[in-house]
């Protein structure tokens, strides 16, 4: 096998342990391999990435792949690439939704905060760290047009059906993002920034939004190591239980 270049890992329950934990030999396998681009994928805001024990360990110039593939930062605040939401597809996702289904609509802001759409805001804006919240439906999307985000986060109360949007969930989560848009294109987006081909890239996932970058036929060659059950159908080169255990595979590839 040839020497491995980069390492694009997902966040929550790949790499991290809640409640925001880095398991010890991970982060002595990325201080000690400087060399290698260390490279953080996940569907998180730049504030929440920020908040990883993993960022002090991270080229702060190295491109970061954040809000589910919509959005590729350096730690520095950078933005190296952004996709927005277009208006159209917020329009058709508002029409196809259930929206007793919702518990809210919510996009974040680089400020640290975000702009809050629910029935119910005496509750989860204790939850989620906000700047705006409403119960209009019309305000949030005025508000979602002056700021032109990248991705809308749902959570919904059961699962949903959204003919004609591209979205990814997770539990009761799910993410929006523009057509095309995912984890698997900014991968592949980021690998071309860095001059590194997916047979010289493991990719460390575990949830059900990491499944663009395996299914990615750009991608096919990626070296795939899946931590936890949660997706015992799909198939990887390394499955471990724990990202406790992440550390010593890719010691290996190294």
């Amino acid at each position: 096998m040839g020497l491995i270049k980069a390492v694009i890992m997902d966040k929550d329950g790949s790499t991290i342990i809640s409640p925001n934990i880095l398991p010890d030999e991970l982060g002595e396998l990325i201080q000690q391999n400087q060399h290698v681009h260390w490279i953080m994928a996940t569907g998180r805001s730049l504030c929440n990435v920020l908040k990883s024990p993993m960022v002090e360990l991270l080229n702060p110039e190295a491109p970061q792949i954040i809000e589910g593939g919509a959005r590729v930062v350096n730690l520095n605040g950078d933005c190296l690439q952004v996709s927005h939401l277009q208006a159209h597809e917020i329009e058709h996702f508002l029409k196809v939704v259930d929206l007793d289904a919702l518990h809210y609509l919510f996009y974040s802001v680089d400020e640290g905060g975000g702009f809050m759409y629910s029935n119910n805001l005496e509750y989860w804006q204790e939850q989620i760290m906000v700047l705006r919240t409403t119960a209009s439906l019309s305000e949030f999307v005025a508000w979602f047009d002056e700021i032109k985000p990248a991705k809308l986060s749902v959570r919904v109360k059961h699962n949903i059906d959204l003919p004609g949007v591209n979205w990814t969930q997770n539990d009761s989560y799910i993410d929006v993002t523009t057509a095309g848009v995912h984890k698997g294109s900014a991968v592949l987006d980021v690998l071309a920034m860095l001059g590194v081909s997916p047979s010289e890239t493991a990719f460390v996932f575990n949830d059900f939004n990491d499944l663009p970058v395996l299914t990615h036929p750009e991608l096919s060659q990626i070296i795939k190591i899946k931590v936890g059950d949660l997706l015992p159908d799909v198939a990887a080169d390394y499955e471990l239980e724990s990202p406790y255990d992440v550390a010593r595979v890719l010691k290996e590839l190294l």
